[in-house]
């Protein structure tokens, strides 16, 4: 199976994964910067996993960086930064 997964695009797995769990919930994160910038955004991935203790999972991706290509790690995108920067956030479920 690595091997075939190795053959396939990011954007291919990426579509595998999304349309494996489904119905799929959605969550949007909020975070603040480090000087205050506010940041909200939405996560596919994003699930319970555990009761005791309680918690919830969500992945932030990275973002593909501009001065190496083919970049196979990428840059924080805003909502990772800001939760490393503070370490705080919220989750709210989308209904």
């Amino acid at each position: 199976m690595n091997a075939l997964v190795s053959q396939l695009s990011h954007r291919e797995i990426y579509g595998i994964l999304l349309n494996s769990v489904a119905p799929r919930p959605i969550a949007w994160v909020s975070s603040l910067s480090a000087s205050g910038q506010p940041n909200l955004a939405p996560f596919s991935f994003f699930n319970c996993v555990s009761v005791d203790p309680p918690m919830l999972a969500f992945s932030p991706g990275l973002r593909p960086r501009k001065d190496v290509e083919p970049n196979p790690r990428g840059e924080p995108k805003d909502t990772l930064r800001n939760i490393r920067e503070t370490e705080e956030f919220v989750v709210s479920v989308v209904t």
